[in-house]
């Protein structure tokens, strides 16, 4: 990917005042784009743009950031790293999804419809801000989505739309459909992970910044808006260099570690996706090219783990009081794996991206 054989350039694009939109492939500039737009140079599915805006701070829409930052002396004395929690459970729907949608949804005009696949949180905190800012929210889920997780969308206010086939086959089939429609899917719409960056901001303003942060990593939207983050704390001479940025994904699926590994901007598996940890079981990461010019750029990786080290972190953080998804336990599953990176002491922050618990919303 181009910036990283020229950071130098990344650095003097988010120090331009003037905006400007500029693919990390092949560092084309765009003056004008609109919201779905990608660059000739690679696949339309994937989210190669970016803009000199850098990070998103507004008034809160229903009370999302700010969320806990906790240090933990148990986990600490464990694995001998110096080990801050993060809890993004504690936003409106339940993850950090809601920085996202918050962004998003305040560049969008009230009573404007919009699209997302996702039967996930995304899907959730989309449908849950639309219905409170008037802004009309289908969302595309597979046929295969459990009926649990259908109930519970189905009660929201939207339009549930269920297709039969995969995510990604759900996910590409619609970048073409919905073209010239509002297409707010992680992957496709330009910016959508800047509102993530004020999660960094509020752990900077703690007075405890981490020297690695380890977070999940499905379609790579949350390691991209953290880089973000903390290059803008970087480039304000807040900090002296980057943290080394730890993605985490599961054993046999897992495209952005493949890609890291080829040393290329994306990879397909062409593997079907099962297991518990739905957030970021993955064939392909769609934000896979600016997630993985965060990692390059700050030294850090994407780290493996299996369903069984997860279920065990799980475990681990549910005796702590933290009741978190699968997916999010990931972060901790992939603490035994960090001596390959960093030194023991290290101060690591570990994001817990999101919970089951949704109480509250209907």
């Amino acid at each position: 990917m181009y910036f990283k054989n020229h950071p130098n350039e990344l650095f003097d694009f988010y120090r331009s005042s003037k905006l400007e939109y500029c693919c990390v492939c092949c560092g084309k500039k765009y003056k004008d784009i609109y919201s779905n737009q990608h660059c000739e140079c690679t696949s339309k599915y994937y989210n190669t743009i970016i803009s000199n805006k850098m990070s998103f701070f507004n008034t809160p829409i229903l009370g999302e950031g700010d969320t806990p930052l906790v240090f933990s002396k148990k986990l600490s004395d464990s694995f001998s790293y110096e080990i801050y929690l993060k809890d993004e459970t504690f936003n409106p729907t339940g993850s950090f999804k809601d920085r996202e949608t918050a962004y998003i949804f305040s560049t969008i005009s009230k009573n404007s419809s919009v699209h997302i696949v996702s039967s996930g949180n995304a899907a959730i905190s989309a449908l849950v801000y639309g219905s409170k800012l008037g802004i009309k929210c289908s969302c595309h889920i597979p046929n295969e989505t459990s009926i649990k997780k259908r109930d519970l969308l189905s009660k929201l206010n939207g339009k549930l739309c269920i297709h039969d086939g995969t995510y990604e086959e759900i996910y590409e089939s619609l970048v073409d459909e919905l073209k010239d429609k509002i297409n707010i899917t992680s992957g496709q719409m330009i910016d959508r992970e800047l509102g993530t960056s004020s999660l960094v901001q509020e752990v900077f303003d703690s007075g405890v910044f981490p020297q690695a942060i380890v977070m999940p990593a499905g379609n790579g939207a949350l390691l991209f808006g953290v880089f973000i983050g903390c290059l803008e704390l970087l480039l304000a001479g807040k900090i002296n260099q980057l943290p080394k940025l730890f993605g985490v994904q599961i054993k046999g699926h897992a495209p952005l570690a493949e890609a890291l590994k080829l040393d290329k901007s994306f990879v397909r598996l062409n593997k079907r996706p099962r297991g518990i940890c739905e957030a970021i079981l993955a064939d392909a990461s769609y934000c896979s090219p600016k997630a993985l010019l965060g990692v390059n750029l700050s030294k850090g990786s994407i780290i493996q783990v299996d369903e069984d080290e997860v279920l065990f972190a799980k475990e681990q953080l549910d005796t702590l009081g933290y009741s978190v998804e699968e997916s999010s336990a990931s972060a901790l599953a992939s603490i035994a794996y960090l001596d390959k990176y960093i030194p023991k002491k290290t101060k690591v922050l570990l994001i817990l991206s999101g919970s089951f618990q949704k109480k509250g919303l209907i």
